[in-house]
């Protein structure tokens, strides 16, 4: 087999743990508040399984963003972390010509490594989807991933034999594979998992791959919003399944799986299994647990208040969100 180049390398060996997403607050007006982006950054840095970023995704509102904007929220983040953190970007929604600028922006700005969707819009060929990721890929030298999604909201999958067509570029070196299909999953671990890191953010799919597969599935997960509504610093609950995993226990995975699987199912799977993200009801989660949120964009809009009972109740119950009986007990 031909070594692999540098990126490959990296991407596959050295990254380790959640590249976490956050949302983006806004004030009243819907402009960024961007000293709150700054402070759920800092929150985020007490989480264990907390290892990087991953910026301007779906739960940043990156459709409801202007370039100029995408950039700030790239170059915020990079300033707020340390250098040994790495910043992925992603970059999807906009015409070729905005995201040859935004990639290049990441590039000057030190990101580590770029997440390329696919165009998210209209009639889309084979052809034109491979023009739009070479046009891309082709104008950085840095690292780059490719997003490989199932969802409704992306409306193209990738095929096997097109990720495999891109990763022959040396800089293309890892796939975020969100086919929401263990079975596609795993098919690409297997096909393509020597010589490219395939990154998975759903911890339930990671499990299959990583113990199945270990020399194949790479031990960190791309572009996450999981730590944000599974994990305290008190409750490093996704940082114990991981190592559970990392070390082959598997009545500890087990434990820790099913503890997990209670808060997603209900917060964040059963809405990606409809076809989308729920980014504001994952707004309003983190507020619950700490985090500044503040509206969404349209055309999105905040969850329905009474919705939000049975969400406390969830958070309450995995002693994410301590009760008022509990907080009475801290203080006293």
């Amino acid at each position: 087999m031909t070594a692999l180049s540098a990126e490959k390398q990296w991407a596959k060996h050295d990254l380790h743990g959640h590249l976490v997403v956050l949302t983006t607050p806004f004030h009243d007006d819907l402009s960024i508040d961007y000293d709150a982006f700054r402070a759920n950054v800092q929150k985020t840095r007490d989480l264990r399984c907390v290892t990087g970023y991953y910026v301007n995704s779906i739960f940043n509102e990156a459709t409801a963003l202007t370039l100029a904007e995408r950039k700030r929220l790239t170059e915020a983040t990079i300033a707020a972390v340390p250098k040994t953190m790495p910043v992925v970007v992603a970059i999807g929604g906009v015409p070729l010509a905005d995201a040859i600028e935004l990639a290049q922006h990441a590039q000057k700005a030190g990101a580590a490594l770029l997440t390329l969707w696919p165009p998210v819009f209209g009639y889309r060929s084979r052809a034109g989807v491979m023009s739009y990721f070479r046009a891309v890929i082709e104008s950085v030298s840095m690292p780059v991933s490719v997003y490989r999604s199932g969802l409704d909201e992306f409306g193209y999958f990738s095929s096997l034999e097109e990720v495999r067509e891109l990763i022959a570029y040396p800089h293309v070196c890892a796939i975020k594979e969100a086919s929401l299909s263990l079975t596609k999953y795993l098919e690409i671990v297997d096909a393509l998992g020597d010589r490219v890191a395939v990154s998975c953010p759903l911890d339930e799919y990671w499990i299959a791959g990583r113990m199945l597969m270990p020399s194949r599935a790479p031990d960190w997960f791309l572009g996450t919003s999981r730590p944000l509504i599974c994990e305290t610093k008190d409750r490093p609950y996704l940082s114990e399944l991981r190592d559970a995993a990392n070390r082959g226990d598997g009545a500890a995975v087990e434990a820790a799986l099913g503890r997990m699987i209670r808060i997603t199912n209900a917060l964040h799977t059963k809405f990606l299994e409809g076809g989308a993200h729920n980014v504001a009801l994952t707004k309003k989660v983190t507020e619950l647990l700490g985090y500044r949120g503040g509206k969404v964009r349209p055309p999105l809009s905040s969850p329905d208040e009474s919705f939000l009972v049975g969400v406390r109740e969830i958070l309450q119950d995995a002693g994410l969100l301590k009760t008022h009986d509990q907080r009475t007990e801290v203080t006293a």
